[in-house]
């Protein structure tokens, strides 16, 4: 948060793998200048867990403003993103980071990586020479349970289908109530202070389940997810 609310802009310049904590600073900087060859993804969700640095408070946020001015359900976008967590997809490269959302479309991509701290450089005092002024934190109307509801059916069939385990639907559970907002119905004005509160308080808790203790160490052994 001190880094999207810093009163001079931060460009983030990724390259290589930037993933889980990395990925979310990617998302709170002002802008990001990315090697084209970045690996970028939420992958929490492999070790039992969901992302509690920001990361599904960012993904929530962009899909509410791709609703503004539509007549859409912010499930339809909310929808993209919930997948994205919970397969804990990772882009190949930069330009299909932004297809992820884990890039905006006015985010920088460089080619050669050479060349990245140079460019992200330009950036910053492309940005300052243009008047950069930091973002204003306002209150946010929250998708609410009635909506996101439609995702927990959803996994539901995936879990009685025999596609997704029954821990599985657990933390999916998990990543739902904080995209939503949790116990409060769509319109309700929050913060995004609450939402990060949200999910750190679904991070502990996942933390102390022992299904997550032995994906977590499942994953250390031997790099590969478990399916509990």
């Amino acid at each position: 948060m001190a880094v999207k609310y810093s009163d001079k802009p931060i460009v983030v310049a990724p390259h290589g793998k930037a993933l889980g904590s990395g990925c979310e600073l990617i998302m709170h900087g002002a802008a990001a200048q990315a090697a084209a060859e970045s690996f970028i993804g939420l992958i929490e969700f492999g070790f039992g867990l969901i992302p509690a640095g920001g990361g599904v408070k960012e993904m929530t946020l962009r899909a509410l403003d791709r609703v503004k001015g539509t007549t859409a359900h912010p499930v339809d976008f909310l929808q993209v993103y919930f997948q994205n967590i919970a397969q804990a997809s990772t882009s190949s490269s930069a330009k299909q980071a932004v297809s992820l959302g884990y890039l905006k479309p006015t985010d920088g991509i460089t080619m050669n990586p050479d060349f990245l701290l140079g460019d992200a450089k330009k950036r910053v005092l492309d940005m300052v020479e243009a008047g950069y002024a930091a973002p204003v934190s306002k209150p946010i109307l929250a998708p609410g349970k009635n909506e996101t509801a439609l995702l927990k059916v959803g996994t539901m069939g995936m879990k009685l289908a025999g596609v997704i385990s029954e821990y599985d639907w657990f933390v999916c559970c998990k990543l739902v109530d904080v995209m939503s907002g949790g116990e409060v119905m769509r319109g309700t004005p929050i913060t995004e202070q609450y939402l990060l509160d949200l999910e750190r308080e679904a991070f502990l808790s996942l933390c102390g389940e022992p299904k997550t203790q032995e994906r977590i160490a499942h994953m250390l052994k031997t790099g590969k997810p478990l399916r509990n």
